[in-house]
C-alpha cells in the first residue's frame, strides 16, 4: 500500500515519489482540500477507497497508509431511466402525465429519465421563483474572428446531446409531492441578436422557472461593429463552477476533433441517489448537535423581521494569500477562520454562524470528479470565538469541524431547518462564504470573458466569494451585497478587515491568543482622527453664571421664563437670583463647592434657586420630591449639605437631623430672606469649581453623584447647543424630572443661549400638557420617545425642534414629527459627560434609530468592551469612550467607581483621561455613531438610567435579603395594531419559608 499511496500522492502533488517521506503531512507538502479531492478520486480510479475525510484526518503519509484500501467489490452502476422513480413506487406512466398535466409545455414522449431533485436543487429553484433573477447567470465571451463558428455551435451540440444535465428541467409535482427533474431529448434552440446590452437586459428578464429550460444559448452581434459574442444563460441549479469548467473542456475537445464518444459523463442520477441513499438518521443527528443551544447574532442585521435581501451590487478586491509553512491548515481553512473572526468581530458575538458553499465533490459517489451537474451543498457554519485560547488551536478546531461535516453536507437547508428551533435559527444566516478552487488556467478556447458589471442575484444580505489563484499566492475576492442594508462603504470596510483577518491567521501572530489577532487595518486610524477633529476639544474658562448675566445684560428686557407660577425677564431673574445668592453666601456660609440640594416642583423658583447657588459659589444637587423620603435623605447626608433650598410643601421632608438649614422658597418667603448688605459680592467660583451633582442608579445599592464642574458643562454647551438648533428664539419646554440632567438643557442652557424656559406646572405635565403649551407657544422641546409617542404632533403645529433621547427611538418616532415640519435631532449623552455629547440633526422619516449623529465635544473612541486598551476596528461594536473638557470630575466620595469610570492612559492614548460610557456602539463609516445596547446591568426606562442591581438591592431591603430577586425590563406587544411596543420594570420574587406574601403584596 505504502508505494501505491506514494504514487498517488506524487501524482496530485506533482512531485517526485521518491521525495514523500513516512512523516510528512499531505497538507504540509502542497495538499489542499481540491487536491484531496483529486486524492480521492485517482485512488477510486484504480480500485482504492481513500474518502477525503480521512485524508484530513490522518493527513501523515505513515497513517494514510493504514486507513486506504481497496474498494467494495460491487461495481457503483450508473441509475437507469425512471429507476430512482420506479425504486420508490411510482409508475413510470404515471409520472410522465403528471408531468404533462403540471407542465404542457414540456412533451412527455420526449422525456428520457426523471428523477428527484436533491435539496439544493429545490431550494434553488423556490427562491428563484419567489426572486426572479436569482441564481441565474449570463456567461458572456467575446468571439474570436478566427472561431469557426458553424463548428462551435455543432461542438456544443453534441456536447448537449452525449450528457444530460444541459437539457433538464424541473418539474413541480403534487403526487408525489416535491421537485424533481426531466431529462428532456432536445437539441439546443441557437438564438441571435444585435446589440448585446439589449439582448442581456431581455435575456435577464426571460423566467427560468419551474418547467423552463434552464439554459440559453445565443451569438449576438454588436451593433456598431463586427465583434460577436457567445452569451450563455444558465441557471445555478444544473451547474456548478466545476461542472462549467468540465463542459467547456468537452466542448472545446468536439470543437478540436475529437469523437463522440470520448465525452460522455457518469449521470448526475448516480449523484442524486447517493444523496437520497444517505442515512437520515445520522444526519439529523449531526446537525442537531453541531447547532445545538445556538446564541448568535444576524449578520448584517435585517431592518425588520419579514425583509427579504437580495443582492444587487457588488465590489472587487485581491490580497495575497501564501502557503503557511509546515502548517496542516489548508488556505481554505484559514480562510473560513478569518471569515468567522470578521463576523464576530461585526455582529459582537462570540457563537458565530454563516453559511458556506462546499463544492460537494468530497463525497464517495461514482465518478464524482467527473460528473456533470450540480455537487455544491450550502451548509451552516458555527465558529466559536475562544479569545483567550491561541490561535493556532482554533485555526485546526475549524478544519476538524470543517472535516466533521463532509458526510452529512448535502442534508440540505430546508430539511435542517426543520429539525428544531436552533437548526431553524442557525439556517437563517444572512452572510454566505463561498471558496472557489483556484483557476486552472486559460480558457480551453484561448477565450476571453466578458464582464456585464451585473451584480449576481442572491437571497442574503451579503455574500463573499473568494476565488484562489493559480499559484495560490493571490485570493480574488468579490463581494456582493444588498445596498439596502449595507453600503459601500461598509461592504468596502468589511472587506479590508477579512483581508486584515486571513493575514494575521496566515502569519506568525497565530502563536498568539486569538483575542490578540489584529483585524483593523490601516483605514481605521486615519479614519478615527479625521473623524475626531470635528467636535469643540478647547475647554471654556469660565463659569455659568458668569455667560448667564452677560445674555441677561445684552437683552435685560427679553423673557427668560414663562411659568405657570409667573413669567420674570432676563433682568428680574438676574436680581431674584443675586439677592438669593447674596443670603445663600452672607448668611449661610454657601461658598465655593459648597453643596446645596434643591428640592422643588415645577416653578420658576427652581430656576432662580438653581442659578443663585452658582452666584454664591456653591454646587447644586437637584432633587426629585417624588422620590422616597429616605433616599432624599440619604442624599443630602452624601453631599454633607448644611442648607437645602426647598419649595415650601416639600419643606418638611428634611429634618434638623440631615440638614441645619431648610430654606423655603418662593415669593412670600423670598422677601424674608436675610441678606448682609445690598453690595456683599458674591461669585467665587472658578472654571473648575464643581457645579453641579447630578445622582444617577448605582450598582451596589447606592446612588452615585456625579460631579460635574462649570468649565465641562460651558464646554460642552458650547459644542452641543447649535447641534440641537438652541437659539434665543428658543421657548423651550421645561418637562424634565429636576433630577435628572436633561432638566438643565431646559434650563441652563436656555438662558445661556437667551432663550425662555416654558413651565407647566405638575398638573398640567400630567393632564392639559398640549394646552399649556399651545398657552406658552413653546416651540423647543427635549423628550424621551415613549413620552413623545403620547402627544398629538398635529395638535402642537407650533414646535419648531423636538429633540429626542434617553432612550431608543423608532423610525415612526421620526417620522410622526418630521411630516408636521418639526426639525427631529436624535441625541445621546451619559451625566458623566456633561448632558449631550452627540447628536443627529439629520434625521429625516427613513433615519436608522440607531443613529445618534457625531459627538459635540472632544473626542469619541470605540473599544474593545473587554479591554478598554485595545480599539475596536471600526464598523465594529465596542464600548464607546469619551475625551474632552466635558468630562465629570468623578463621583461623590467614591473613588473606586471614578476610577473604574474613568480611566487614565490606554495604551493607545498615553497621558489622557477618559470616561467609559458601558454602552455598546458602532462607529458608522461617515464617523457617526450608533448606539446598540449596554455592556452592563444599567438599562434606562423612560429616559430614566437604572442600575438593574440597585433596584433588587432596595426589593431585598423591603422584603429582608433571604428574599430571590431579579429585575428584568420587559418588552411588551400592543394589542392593536400599529402601536409601538411598551417597555415595563417587572421584579421577579421567589420567596422563602417564612416570608409572608402579603409582604410581597404591600411592597407592589
Amino acid at each position: 500500500m505504502d508505494s501505491l499511496l506514494k504514487s498517488l500522492w506524487a501524482s496530485v502533488l506533482e512531485i517526485n515519489e521518491h521525495y514523500v517521506e513516512e512523516d510528512d503531512n499531505f497538507f504540509e507538502v502542497g495538499g489542499n482540500s481540491i487536491i484531496a479531492v483529486r486524492l480521492a478520486a485517482a485512488a477510486e480510479k484504480i480500485g482504492m477507497s481513500l474518502p477525503v475525510t480521512d485524508i484530513f484526518r490522518y493527513p501523515e503519509f505513515s497513517e494514510m497508509a493504514r486507513v486506504i484500501k481497496m474498494s467494495e467489490s460491487h461495481s457503483k452502476r450508473d441509475t437507469g431511466p425512471f429507476q430512482l422513480m420506479e425504486s420508490s413506487g411510482i409508475e413510470t406512466t404515471e409520472i410522465l402525465q403528471q408531468i404533462s398535466n403540471a407542465h404542457p409545455e414540456i412533451n412527455q414522449f420526449l422525456i428520457e429519465d426523471v428523477y428527484p431533485s436533491t435539496p439544493l436543487q429545490a431550494g434553488l429553484m423556490v427562491v428563484s421563483t419567489r426572486q426572479q433573477g436569482s441564481y441565474i447567470s449570463q456567461f458572456v465571451f467575446r468571439i474570436p474572428t478566427a472561431t469557426d463558428l458553424e463548428s462551435f455551435q455543432k461542438a456544443w451540440d453534441q456536447v448537449v446531446e452525449a450528457v444530460d444535465t444541459p437539457r433538464t428541467r424541473m418539474v413541480n409535482l403534487s403526487n408525489p409531492a416535491g421537485c424533481f427533474q426531466a431529462i428532456v431529448k432536445e437539441k439546443i434552440r441557437w438564438h441571435k441578436a444585435v446589440g448585446l446590452q439589449d439582448y442581456l437586459q431581455k435575456d435577464k428578464a426571460t423566467a427560468m422557472g419551474f418547467g423552463d429550460p434552464l439554459v440559453r444559448f445565443a451569438i449576438v452581434s454588436d451593433a456598431t461593429s463586427n465583434d460577436l459574442h457567445f452569451v450563455w444563460t444558465i441557471h445555478h441549479c444544473i451547474w456548478d463552477r466545476w461542472s462549467v469548467d468540465l463542459l467547456w473542456q468537452k466542448v472545446a475537445s468536439v470543437y478540436h476533433g475529437a469523437d463522440k464518444g470520448s465525452i460522455k459523463a457518469p449521470k448526475y442520477s448516480g449523484f442524486v441517489a447517493h444523496v437520497l441513499n444517505a442515512n437520515t438518521f445520522d444526519h439529523e443527528n449531526f446537525w442537531k448537535s453541531r447547532l445545538s443551544n445556538i446564541n448568535t447574532k444576524t449578520f448584517p442585521p435585517l431592518p425588520y423581521q419579514n425583509y427579504q435581501p437580495k443582492t444587487s451590487a457588488s465590489s472587487k478586491y485581491s490580497t495575497t494569500i501564501s502557503r503557511r509553512g509546515s502548517s496542516e491548515v489548508t488556505i481554505s481553512s484559514i480562510i473560513q477562520a478569518a471569515w468567522a473572526l470578521t463576523v464576530g468581530k461585526h455582529s459582537d458575538c462570540e457563537d458565530v454562524i454563516f453559511g458556506t458553499v462546499l463544492i460537494g465533490r468530497d463525497t464517495p459517489a461514482k465518478g464524482i470528479t467527473e460528473v456533470l451537474g450540480p455537487t455544491i451543498a450550502t451548509v451552516p457554519i458555527r465558529a466559536h470565538l475562544d479569545y483567550a485560547r491561541n490561535a493556532e488551536e482554533y485555526l485546526k478546531e475549524v478544519q476538524v469541524h470543517a472535516t466533521d461535516v463532509i458526510p452529512f453536507e448535502h442534508m440540505g437547508l430546508s430539511s435542517i431547518s426543520k429539525l428544531n428551533e436552533d437548526t431553524k435559527a442557525a439556517c437563517q444566516f444572512q452572510n454566505l462564504l463561498v471558496i472557489q478552487p483556484h483557476k486552472t488556467g486559460a480558457h480551453p478556447l484561448q477565450w476571453s470573458q466578458v464582464k456585464t458589471h451585473q451584480a449576481e442575484a442572491h437571497p442574503y444580505g451579503l455574500v463573499v466569494e473568494c476565488t484562489l489563484g493559480a499559484e495560490q499566492d493571490t485570493l480574488e475576492i468579490e463581494v456582493y451585497f444588498d445596498p439596502h442594508l449595507l453600503s459601500n462603504m461598509e461592504v468596502d470596510n468589511v472587506a479590508h478587515h477579512f483581508q486584515q483577518a486571513i493575514s494575521s491567521l496566515n502569519g506568525e501572530s497565530t502563536k498568539q491568543l486569538l483575542g490578540d489577532i489584529e483585524i483593523s487595518c490601516p483605514n481605521d486610524e486615519s479614519n478615527i482622527a479625521s473623524w475626531n477633529m470635528g467636535a469643540t476639544s478647547n475647554p471654556v474658562d469660565a463659569c455659568i453664571h458668569e455667560i448667564f448675566q452677560q445674555t441677561a445684560q445684552q437683552q435685560p428686557d427679553a423673557q427668560a421664563i414663562c411659568s405657570w407660577d409667573g413669567t420674570l425677564s432676563y433682568r428680574k431673574l438676574d436680581e431674584l437670583s443675586t439677592k438669593l445668592a447674596q443670603s445663600l453666601a452672607g448668611c449661610y456660609g454657601v461658598g465655593p463647592e459648597t453643596c446645596v440640594p434643591l428640592c422643588f416642583e415645577k416653578s420658576y423658583w427652581s430656576v432662580v434657586a438653581t442659578i443663585a447657588v452658582l452666584k454664591a459659589g456653591g454646587t447644586f444637587v437637584p432633587l426629585d420630591a417624588s422620590h422616597p423620603q429616605t433616599r432624599l435623605c440619604e442624599l443630602v447626608k452624601d453631599v454633607k449639605s448644611r442648607v437645602v433650598l426647598s419649595s415650601p410643601q416639600f419643606s418638611n421632608l428634611f429634618t434638623e437631623s440631615v440638614a441645619e438649614t431648610v430654606l423655603s422658597i418662593d415669593e412670600q418667603h423670598f422677601d424674608q430672606l436675610q441678606i448682609p448688605r445690598d453690595d456683599f459680592e458674591v461669585g467665587y467660583a472658578n472654571a473648575s469649581g464643581i457645579a453641579y451633582i447630578i445622582y444617577t442608579s448605582g450598582s451596589t445599592g447606592k446612588p452615585k453623584g456625579t460631579m460635574v464642574e462649570h468649565g465641562a458643562f460651558l464646554s460642552s454647551w458650547k459644542g452641543f447647543s447649535k447641534s440641537i438648533s438652541m437659539s434665543k428664539s428658543s421657548r423651550v419646554l421645561q418637562f424634565t424630572s429636576n433630577s435628572f440632567d436633561a432638566s438643565l438643557v431646559e434650563t441652563l442652557s436656555t438662558v445661556l443661549c437667551g432663550g425662555c424656559i416654558c413651565i407647566p406646572s405638575e398638573d398640567e405635565k400630567f393632564n392639559s400638557l398640549p394646552q399649556a403649551m399651545t398657552r406658552m407657544m413653546v416651540n423647543w422641546m427635549l423628550l424621551v420617545p415613549s413620552f413623545a409617542r403620547i402627544l398629538d404632533p398635529a395638535s402642537l403645529p407650533h414646535i419648531k425642534t423636538i429633540v429626542l433621547g434617553g432612550e431608543a427611538a423608532s423610525e415612526n418616532d421620526f417620522t410622526r414629527w418630521i411630516t408636521q415640519g418639526a426639525h427631529v435631532i436624535n441625541a445621546y449623552g451619559p451625566t458623566e459627560c456633561s448632558v449631550i455629547s452627540a447628536s443627529n440633526m439629520n434625521v429625516e422619516p427613513e433615519s436608522d434609530p440607531t443613529n445618534i449623529g457625531k459627538v459635540t465635544c472632544g473626542s469619541c473612541w470605540v473599544v474593545d468592551k473587554n479591554n478598554h486598551n485595545r480599539l475596536a476596528p471600526v464598523g465594529c461594536p465596542g464600548e464607546l469612550l469619551l475625551e474632552g473638557p466635558h468630562l465629570a470630575r468623578g463621583y461623590v466620595h467614591n473613588d473606586a467607581a471614578t476610577s473604574a469610570a474613568f480611566v487614565q492612559s490606554p495604551s493607545w492614548g498615553k497621558g489622557r483621561r477618559f470616561y467609559k460610557t458601558g454602552d455598546i456602539v458602532r462607529q458608522r463609516m461617515d464617523g457617526s455613531l450608533s448606539f446598540l445596547g449596554r455592556k452592563d446591568m444599567q438599562v434606562k426606562l423612560r429616559g430614566q438610567r437604572l442600575e438593574l442591581p440597585e433596584i433588587e438591592h432596595q426589593i431585598k431591603r423591603y422584603l429582608g435579603s433571604e428574599v430571590h430577586v431579579a429585575v428584568e425590563i420587559a418588552t411588551v406587544n400592543s394589542s392593536v395594531a400599529g402601536e409601538e411596543q411598551s417597555q415595563h420594570l417587572v421584579a421577579f420574587v421567589l420567596p422563602t419559608q417564612g416570608l409572608l406574601l402579603h409582604r410581597c403584596e404591600c411592597f407592589v
